[in-house]
């Protein structure tokens, strides 16, 4: 009988313990209570998975997902611990985070952004964009400004257009501000029965 080796044994374990417990945190379903508020309904959704929950079809973005805009790209910083990315003293650093629609969708229903603004003169502002792919035309849907706050708020961006149209890309953006910790962005939409 061919003995295995222990490093190739511990491996394998190790590689489907990780796939049982991802599967299982995933496949995990969200039962609402009835005396919960909606808010919190909502964050119960992990960030960076899209899911559906009885409040409707959410997309979560995490800080991780801004990328900057090349014009200043050490101008910000994320903070992995704390969870947030915020700018740096002189920062010049504007980001997008895309907004990835699955096929079915046709209806925005809201844009939220959390952040924390402990700048007590400077103000954040946070930018909804869709870009034409067939003819380059990018169209400003919404936008929302940060005001001072002890913790992190909840700021929702109005959307004038709510349809979602095949053909456009949709887009976060904003440019990073000392003191102003983005913790990132969250996305109701509808989809077709």
């Amino acid at each position: 009988m061919k003995r295995v080796k222990p490093i190739v044994f511990l491996l394998a374990t190790w590689s489907i313990m990780v796939a049982i417990g991802l599967a299982s945190s995933v496949a995990e379903q969200y039962v609402p209570n009835p005396n919960e508020s909606v808010d919190k309904a909502i964050g119960a959704v992990p960030f960076g998975i899209e899911a559906v929950t009885p409040l409707g079809n959410v997309i979560s973005i995490p800080p991780a997902d801004f990328t900057s805009d090349g014009n200043d790209p050490d101008g910000y910083y994320h903070n992995f611990v704390g969870g947030y990315f915020a700018g740096t003293l002189a920062s010049n650093a504007c980001l997008a985070a895309p907004v990835h629609f699955p096929k079915g969708s046709t209806m925005i229903s809201k844009v939220y952004i959390f952040a924390k603004d402990a700048n007590a003169t400077n103000s954040e502002e946070f930018h909804f964009f869709r870009i034409n792919q067939a003819t380059g035309v990018t169209e400003h849907l919404g936008g929302v400004s940060t005001v001072d706050s002890a913790g992190v708020v909840k700021y929702e961006i109005p959307i004038s257009k709510k349809i979602i149209s095949a053909g456009y890309a949709y887009e976060i953006t904003t440019c990073a501000r000392l003191n102003i910790y983005v913790y990132g962005a969250r996305v109701t939409y509808q989809t077709s029965p």
